[in-house]
């Protein structure tokens, strides 16, 4: 009898703590197969009773548009993050927006810490948008995340207005992997402020962008202020500060690729249309902008310590002194870029570098006009120390007859057909003759922002081949997937951002999609970057994608 007896109660336990998890969610088990449903705003609320490592299996799918700018959610300091200070109690799980909005998200804490929807992310949020968030603190301040350090944000989006004092973001304070995403949201902060993310120093953002207004003091960026690894990603802000100010990123500590920024810029010192302070590299990117500042001013980079190429800038550079139309201060490697906007200052002004500190200017040229008062020049301002190889300056378009480095010619010179003494030794694999007056106004154009891969000889790629990678970024050696539009012999190739092979090997395709996990030989030659995926057929390229890794 009282075994019958501890059976039943056992039973009804059971039944309760089901019946109780049931209520706290729409329906599902919290399984990948079958998630937590998550249809109002209790059910985000309960949400946060998942939380730390134990928790990382857990699934969630929203189901309905959430409004969360009703009491009690508005009330007072508003929504209570998910996931808080407490580094034990961070979001570990996975949330699926499923393509459902979240609106009204408001939090006033001016003196707290992780500060968003989410407060400290370790877990995957995907598919979810959020509208006229109004979210108020002081470090690590994010619409979606305070902190999404070791987390994932996959297209996800944001509005409204988010401020802070440090770490400030429109999607999240500081980041982790973050693509596809945006951010219109207009974002306000002290330091480390971006209109995507505030700091994404460790993290990797790829295919991103944003367009909100953003404004602050010191490291304040369009997408980021201060960040890692940024790849196929844009920014169209218009952005404002005091030092180190770009209409990308406020300042780059490690990689740069295939970005572009639109937004006009303003500030003091070290202040870019796309970065302004390079401490890492910069592939494949330009500028549109304005830029306006005080010090070290440049179209595309405000001042730069390690090396850029094959970039551009278009816009017009205002300001006092150590002024470029593609950089103002600059002691890293430049090759392959040039800038056609006007700059104009009092002193150290130069129509693509301010001053050259060091380092080598190699193949490059600029063709706005330049003004200044004192150390003026068509092509470099002022020139300390280093090398200026095959560049040169429009002398009429520019209105200056000299330089402290590079080469003057006449636009009858520079312009198709180039005159026999200009562009002398260039390597047209990276720079196309514009013969038709089309791509550049019949300068040379940067063959890459033409979807050419460096080679007249290669073909165009056929549609019904690809060639691609996945996870994108892939941090261990990914999936390799090929499709051929007929059976037959191929190769692969993988090249870095600088045209170089790294591996080929051969591999035997049929009529149909296939995939295998990249070699060990290929991943182990490959380090942090963006790297060209090449399918081929007897030594024509057929398709081409590209590969970011991060490890």
């Amino acid at each position: 009898m009282k075994r019958k007896s501890f059976f039943w109660l056992a039973l009804m336990f059971l039944s309760m703590l089901s019946t109780s998890v049931f209520a706290q969610f729409a329906g599902g088990s919290g399984t990948q197969d079958d998630p937590w449903q998550v249809t109002t705003a209790e059910h985000l609320n309960n949400v946060r009773y998942y939380l730390g490592v134990a928790h990382e299996d857990k699934y969630f799918i929203q189901t309905a548009n959430i409004d969360l700018g009703v009491p009690p959610w508005n009330e007072g300091e508003g929504w209570e993050p998910i996931g808080g200070v407490n580094y034990l109690k961070n979001f570990h799980g996975n949330y699926n927006g499923n393509g459902h909005v979240i609106s009204g998200l408001y939090i006033n804490r001016p003196i707290g810490s992780f500060q968003g929807l989410f407060g400290r992310l370790e877990g995957t949020i995907q598919n979810l948008g959020l509208a006229d968030v109004d979210v108020t603190s002081h470090h690590f301040v994010g619409g979606l995340a305070g902190s999404a350090n070791w987390g994932t944000l996959y297209n996800c989006s944001v509005t409204g207005n988010v401020t802070g004092t440090s770490s400030t973001g429109g999607l999240a304070g500081s980041g982790g992997s973050i693509s596809n995403c945006h951010s219109a949201a207009n974002v306000s902060g002290q330091t480390l402020a971006g209109g995507l993310v505030g700091d994404d120093y460790w993290g990797t953002i790829s295919n991103c962008h944003s367009s909100g207004e953003v404004n602050g003091n010191v490291a304040i960026g369009g997408l980021v202020g201060s960040g890692g690894i940024i790849y196929d990603s844009h920014s169209t802000a218009n952005v404002s500060g005091a030092q180190r100010v770009g209409g990308l990123i406020g300042v780059n500590k490690y990689s740069i690729t295939f970005c572009y920024s639109a937004g006009n810029v303003s500030g003091n010192i070290d202040v870019g249309g796309l970065v302004g302070s390079n401490e890492g590299t910069i592939w494949h990117s330009y500028s549109t902008g304005n830029v306006e500042g005080e010090e070290r001013v440049g179209g595309l980079v405000g001042s730069s310590e390690n090396v850029f190429m094959n970039c551009y800038s278009t816009g017009e550079v205002t300001g006092i002194s150590q002024l470029g139309g593609l950089i103002g201060a600059n002691s890293g490697p430049i090759k392959n870029c040039y800038s056609s906007g006007s700059v104009s200052g009092n002193s150290v002004v130069g129509g693509l570098v301010g001053v050259n500190l060091e380092n080598t200017v190699q193949d490059c040229f600029s063709i706005g006009s330049v003004t200044g008062d004192s150390e003026t020049g068509g092509l470099v301002g002022r020139f300390d120390s280093g090398f200026i190889v095959h560049s040169y300056w429009n002398l009429e378009t520019s209105g200056q007859q000299a330089s402290s480095g590079g080469e003057g010619r006449l636009t009858a010179q520079m312009l198709y057909p180039y005159g026999e003494n200009t562009f002398l030794g260039w390597d047209w694999v990276y720079w196309g003759p514009d013969m038709d007056f089309t791509k550049n106004n019949g300068y040379p154009y940067l063959r890459v922002y033409y979807d050419e891969v460096g080679n007249e000889d290669l073909v165009a790629p056929i549609p019904k081949s690809s060639i691609s990678a996945f996870p994108q970024p892939a941090f261990k050696a990914p999936r390799v997937s090929i499709k051929s539009e007929s059976p037959g012999k191929l190769s692969y190739t993988i090249y870095n951002v600088r045209g170089q092979k790294l591996y080929s090997a051969e591999i035997y395709s049929y009529d149909k999609e296939q995939g295998f996990e990249l070699p060990f030989e290929a991943w182990k030659q490959l380090s942090n970057g963006v790297y060209l995926l090449s399918l081929e057929r007897e030594n024509q390229r057929i398709a081409t994608s590209r590969m970011v890794v991060v490890k």
